[in-house]
């Protein structure tokens, strides 16, 4: 039976209104943090997984500590930098640095 509900192809519901608008890394910096915020992750037991929205329009980050787990998202007119550091602090996953002397990243 075919549905003729509001659904998109996919099944996946409608599809975003918002087209043409494509999130953009402008700085390396941006970069760097989520680097740092998904190693410091994987270092104490959790998982970040970095991805865009289907709409491509922001970052969708998904965290995985403990038992917690949620998506938090970042426009593109929001600072990647700032971000990290609070969806750091707020989950409680530390930022990890890499130590060129030992040769390996760490958390502090």
């Amino acid at each position: 039976m075919m549905n003729d509900g509001p659904r998109g192809q996919n099944g996946r519901g409608p599809k975003s209104k918002r087209r043409g608008q494509t999130y953009v890394f402008r700085e390396r910096e941006d970069g760097e943090a989520l680097l740092s915020l998904a190693i410091g992750a994987a270092l104490v037991g959790g998982a970040v997984r970095i991805g865009l929205t289907r709409d491509n329009g922001a970052l969708a980050i998904g965290i995985y500590a403990g038992t917690e787990y949620g998506t938090e998202y970042v426009g593109p007119d929001e600072d990647v930098l700032t971000a990290a550091r609070e969806i750091s602090l707020a989950w409680e996953i530390p930022m990890a640095t890499y130590d060129e002397e030992a040769g390996r990243w760490i958390v502090s």
